[in-house]
């Protein structure tokens, strides 16, 4: 999902945009992500289907996934953004 797919949506989502590829594969990379999953998350605890060691997972899963994805964005940032000024 992170590497693939969701940039792949997004790519696709604004193929008729206008949008030079170089952006549409910097709004693929950088969209908003992690607070969908933690709403997500929230819900289904709040919801109180899963069992407790279920939900210790999901939530450590979604956490871990956040954590990767503030990292990896936080790494590539400036870098990206320095290179689509460049461009502009």
């Amino acid at each position: 999902l992170f590497l693939a797919i969701r940039p792949a949506a997004v790519l696709l989502a604004f193929a008729g945009s206008g949008l030079p590829l170089r952006e549409r594969a910097f709004l693929g990379w950088f969209g908003v992500r992690g607070i969908g999953s933690l709403y997500y998350v929230a819900v289904a605890l709040v919801a109180g289907s899963l069992a407790v060691e279920d939900a210790q997972t999901i939530f450590w899963a979604v956490a871990a996934c956040v954590v990767a994805s503030i990292v990896a964005h936080g790494v590539t940032g400036t870098p990206g953004v320095r290179g689509l000024a460049r461009r502009a």
